[in-house]
């Protein structure tokens, strides 16, 4: 992280961004991918083991 820290905040500000919204837009896809293979589990009757 000390890398990071020694740049100059205006060229790490736009990269930063962008990786924060990569993360969340994976976040969103895993969780949502989660909660859609309970909801067929379910309506299938076959829960995961």
């Amino acid at each position: 992280m000390a890398d990071l820290e020694q740049r100059p905040a205006d060229s790490d500000a736009p990269y930063a961004a962008l990786l924060n919204g990569v993360m969340v837009i994976l976040l969103g896809v895993i969780f949502t991918g989660f909660l859609a293979c309970r909801m067929v589990a379910e309506l299938t009757g076959r829960l995961p083991t």
